[in-house]
């Protein structure tokens, strides 16, 4: 098993949660423009 150095790991999982946050924006304006 390989062993990831904390500051990688923590550097993956914000950009992984940066992308989702984004994502979910990006699905609520799809929606936003969808009911008006």
């Amino acid at each position: 098993m390989v062993m990831l150095s904390d500051e990688k790991y923590i550097m993956v999982t914000v950009l992984f949660y940066i992308i989702l946050l984004f994502f979910i924006f990006l699905i609520m304006k799809i929606t936003d423009k969808e009911a008006h």
